[in-house]
């Protein structure tokens, strides 16, 4: 999975297409939409991000492997009902999602930043 800037992307989409680097199709996984690009190596899945753009790294960008992304939950998935009529703030009802968790990284090497002018 490559993650990058605008910039990046840009670059990649005006790449020529032979037979080594095709581009493919788009392609829904994990419930994100991807470009797709393959080559003899395999396939890579493309997402534009914007937030390296916000941080001025347009041309920067991230290859992850996702056979090496964990997750880790500190506080796990809940929800709670609040009664808000009940409690004569509004005349509705709510129900609040909590979860604290974060991703990991497994095995540096696996994983490659992409750093652009």
């Amino acid at each position: 999975v490559l993650i990058g800037g605008s910039g990046l992307i840009e670059l990649l989409n005006q790449m020529e297409q032979t037979k080594v680097v095709m581009a493919g199709e788009n392609i829904v996984k994990w419930g994100i939409d991807f470009s797709e690009m393959h080559s003899k190596f395999g396939k890579l899945y493309i997402l534009l991000s914007e937030v390296f753009d916000e941080c001025g790294m347009e041309y920067n960008g991230m290859i992850i492997d996702p056979e090496y992304l964990q997750k880790y939950s500190h506080i796990p998935f809940t929800t709670e009902q609040l009664n808000l009529k009940q409690a004569g703030v509004r005349n509705t009802d709510a129900l609040v999602l909590t979860e604290a968790s974060c991703m990991t990284l497994r095995y540096p090497k696996a994983h490659l930043r992409i750093i652009g002018e």
